[in-house]
């Protein structure tokens, strides 16, 4: 994560310690929102096993969401 941020941004700029807490806890909210999906997508499924096809239209449905708004 850092590196990526680091290398978006140009030159020398300095970025502040408590920055990577803070995306940290924001990338942690994210996980468990799609976390929650995956396993929604599970239940409405029906199927025995979770499967990359339920993180797929996990996903899916969460673009699809972001792009409504």
């Amino acid at each position: 994560m850092k590196i990526n941020l680091k290398d978006a941004l140009q030159g020398r700029t300095t970025v502040r310690p408590e920055t990577y807490k803070m995306m940290a806890d924001c990338m942690d909210m994210t996980l468990r929102g799609f976390c929650a999906g995956i396993v929604q997508e599970f239940k409405d499924s029906g199927d025995k096993a979770l499967t990359e096809k339920h993180v797929s239209l996990a996903y899916l449905r969460e673009r699809f969401k972001e792009a409504e708004e």
